[in-house]
C-alpha cells in the first residue's frame, strides 16, 4: 500500500507520521538571579534566595495584605527589576 493511502486509513498526517522528538526538557531554564538597581541605571544581579527574604520580610507586617501585584510594586520600590509573574 501506498503511504498516503495507510496514513489516510490510519488518521494521521504525513507531519505526525515523521515527527521526531528533540530529546531534552523543553522550554527556557529557571532564572537564579534578578536584577536591582544599585545607583541610578547600574544593575546587579541578586540572588532569588534575597528576594524570597525582602519579600517575606515585606510579607512579615500584619497590616499589610499584598497580592502578587502589589508585592511587585513593593518590591520595584525597593530596586529591583521584577516581572509579577516572578513574584
Amino acid at each position: 500500500m501506498k503511504r498516503d493511502l495507510v496514513l489516510e486509513i490510519v488518521g494521521i498526517t504525513k507531519h505526525q507520521y515523521y515527527y521526531q522528538r528533540k530529546g531534552g526538557k523543553q522550554g527556557r531554564r529557571p532564572s537564579t538571579t534578578t536584577n536591582m538597581y544599585m545607583e541610578e541605571d547600574f544593575l546587579v544581579d541578586i540572588p532569588n534566595e534575597n528576594v524570597v527574604d525582602d519579600i517575606k520580610d515585606i510579607a512579615a507586617d500584619q497590616d499589610l495584605d499584598y497580592g502578587y501585584h502589589k508585592m511587585t510594586f513593593a518590591l520595584m520600590q525597593l530596586g529591583y527589576l521584577i516581572n509579577h509573574k516572578k513574584v
